[in-house]
């Protein structure tokens, strides 16, 4: 399917969202750029899309009835247009990228493109990390965060945006054809995993023994002992060259107790008492960006923090029925691309997308782990996942129908 310059105002919208251009040159600020690349995007997909048939896919399906079941819990919200205008200034938004990310990267080089752009934003925010943390630029709670003005800014922003992305930098390596693109692509991820580490985030940590986890498993037998045993050699230097109280840091994932800023049992008692608030109210919830005024309502008194977890976000917020969906959607996409990842066509574009659905799928179990301890279930960072996994989706789709029409006309 033709996507005229759609594809490249979606690139342009991803850079300005990533890496925030205007908050280095100011007068940027008043142009509204990523707007505008946003609209022209939307424009020129539909200019160019005009009179082609395109079919859903599954988990474009289940993005919709996402969307229709948070459009629902807006009147019965507990506060409507907090609720809507939640809906309208960022989940509209996020979908609208998702659908368009999905339907304008149409080839396996427009992927290639778009993993390569997120690399280097991603890159970008590692430097910036590493840097705060040798010249001990520290935000409150004595911990380092991204650039200024970006979406990586907060340091658990900053991790969820290296742990799903430094998967990308692995499969740009892994189907590279040059030694110096191979070697740049494995220190690109290597940053990415430095930037992890001096994040101090304990959810961008688990999320990074996850995602390495199932990279790991794709890898032959033999390879995986080899690498093995080449990292339990390496494990007293790792552990030498560790930060000062990272160790200590990890180990308040199972003993809140040792926490020294109690972060860690506040988001315990968020999750509990999210929890009850999801069986007083398990079809319909807050509402849309409510879950603060549903904790408020189980401890009967005022509160502003909020429920740091993906899956007791949507619960809370939209009900059970909006949590299966989600969990629908996840499900989905990790079975395509583990299908499609297994999937040898015996050629040469067949084995560049097959490396891609592994990667990606690791990616994901990276978000859903880190999902599990931060409150992102409609920001960029999974939506962008999902939308190049269904992309991908519909490429091999469409490749394995060309081979059918070639096979008939022959």
């Amino acid at each position: 399917m033709p996507v005229g310059p759609a594809l490249w105002f979606v690139l342009f919208f991803t850079f300005v969202l990533y890496i925030s251009p205007q908050s280095y040159l100011p007068f940027l600020e008043k142009l509204h750029i990523a707007k505008v690349a946003a609209i022209l995007a939307l424009i020129s997909f539909f200019l160019a899309a005009r009179n082609q048939s395109v079919s859903m896919t599954k988990p474009e399906k289940y993005v919709l009835v996402l969307a229709f079941l948070a459009l629902c819990s807006i009147p019965f919200s507990s506060w409507s247009g907090g609720s809507f205008a939640y809906f309208v200034d960022m989940f509209s938004k996020v979908l609208i990228i998702y659908f368009l990310m999905s339907r304008v990267l149409v080839t396996e080089r427009h992927l290639e493109i778009m993993f390569a752009l997120l690399v280097a934003c991603n890159v970008f925010f590692a430097i910036v990390a590493l840097s705060n943390y040798a010249d001990g630029v520290y935000l409150k709670g004595a911990r380092i965060g991204g650039p200024q003005g970006g979406i990586a800014h907060d340091p658990n922003d900053l991790a969820l945006s290296l742990v799903t992305v430094f998967p990308l930098a692995l499969c740009l390596a892994k189907i590279a054809t040059s030694r110096f693109k191979k070697t740049l692509y494995y220190l690109c991820a290597g940053l990415m995993v430095c930037g992890i580490v001096v994040s101090f985030s304990r959810g961008g940590f688990l999320a990074l023994v996850v995602a390495g986890f199932v990279l790991l498993m794709h890898l032959p037998k033999r390879k995986i002992v080899r690498i093995v045993f080449i990292g339990l050699l390496a494990l007293p230097l790792i552990i030498a060259v560790l930060p000062d109280t990272y160790l200590e840091r990890l180990v308040t994932i199972v003993d809140i107790e040792k926490d020294p800023h109690g972060t860690a049992g506040v988001r315990f008692d968020d999750m509990r008492d999210s929890m009850k608030a999801v069986l007083e109210n398990p079809l319909l919830g807050a509402g849309l960006g409510m879950n603060t005024l549903g904790l408020q309502e189980v401890r009967g008194r005022m509160y502003w923090g909020g429920v740091h977890s993906a899956p007791l976000q949507i619960a809370s917020e939209l009900g059970i029925p909006a949590l299966l969906a989600y969990i629908a959607l996840m499900v989905v996409l990790l079975k395509e691309l583990a299908r499609l990842r297994s999937v040898a066509c015996g050629d040469a574009l067949s084995d560049r997308l097959s490396p891609m659905a592994g990667y990606l799928q690791a990616a994901l179990w990276g978000f859903i782990v880190a999902g599990i301890f931060l409150p992102v279930a409609y920001r960029w960072y999974f939506f962008y996942l999902a939308g190049m996994a269904t992309a991908l989706i519909r490429i091999h789709k469409s490749l394995g129908d060309a081979k059918k029409t070639y096979r008939v006309g022959t």
